[in-house]
C-alpha cells in the first residue's frame, strides 16, 4: 500500500514539474522607438542553438509577423526587420517565438506616428488644400495607451447606497448566525 502512495506522489510531482523545452534568451532592439515602415535592428543571445525563431510584433489589439531569424551555434543572431506600415502608434512588444510556439525572448517597442507623406500640406496651408489632402490621406492613429490611471467619474446615488447597506447588513447577519453555537 505504501508503494502505491509513493508512486502516486512521485507521479503527481513529476506531472507538476515544468518541462524545459528550450532556453529563454534575450533580444535587444536597435531603438526603443520607431515609426511604422521603419527598419528595426534586432540582436539576440542566450537562445537555443541553431534554431529558427519567428519574430512577432504584438500590440494590445493586433499582432504582426515580422519574419524569422536563425541562431548560430552559440545561440545568437543579428538581423534587420521591417516594421509593418499598417501598424498604429502605441506600445508593442517584439516577441521571439520558438518552433513550439513558446515565447523565448521579448523586448518593448514604442511605435510613434508616421511622418506625413511627401506633398502633404504644410501647417497654415489654405483650407481647400488641407481638405483635399485630408480626403486622400490615411486615417490618423488614435492616442496610444499609457500607464496613467484613467479618470472615471463614480457617483453612487441614494438608491445605490441603500442596496450597499442592505447587502452589508445581510452579510453581517449571516456571519453572526454562522458563529452562533449549534443547538443540541
Amino acid at each position: 500500500m505504501t508503494r502505491r502512495w509513493l508512486a502516486a506522489l512521485l507521479l503527481v510531482a513529476l506531472a507538476a514539474a515544468p518541462a524545459i523545452a528550450h532556453e529563454h534568451g534575450r533580444i535587444y532592439l536597435g531603438a526603443s522607438q520607431a515609426a511604422p515602415g521603419d527598419s528595426l535592428a534586432l540582436r539576440g543571445e542566450k537562445l537555443s542553438k541553431a534554431t529558427t525563431f519567428r519574430v512577432v510584433l504584438r500590440g494590445p489589439l493586433a499582432s504582426y509577423p515580422l519574419g524569422e531569424v536563425t541562431t548560430d551555434r552559440a545561440g545568437a543572431f543579428q538581423s534587420t526587420l521591417r516594421l509593418p506600415a499598417e501598424a498604429r502608434a502605441g506600445a508593442y512588444t517584439v516577441v521571439l517565438l520558438a518552433p513550439d510556439g513558446d515565447v523565448s525572448a521579448r523586448a518593448d517597442l514604442a511605435l510613434t506616428a508616421a511622418e506625413p507623406p511627401a506633398g502633404a500640406p504644410a501647417a497654415g496651408a489654405p483650407a481647400a488644400v488641407a481638405a483635399e489632402h485630408a480626403a486622400h490621406a490615411p486615417a490618423v492613429a488614435a492616442p496610444h495607451a499609457t500607464a496613467q490611471p484613467m479618470a472615471l467619474p463614480v457617483h453612487a446615488g441614494p438608491g445605490e447606497w441603500a442596496v450597499i447597506a442592505l447587502v452589508t447588513l445581510a452579510c453581517l447577519g449571516a456571519g453572526a448566525r454562522l458563529l452562533r453555537p449549534a443547538r443540541r
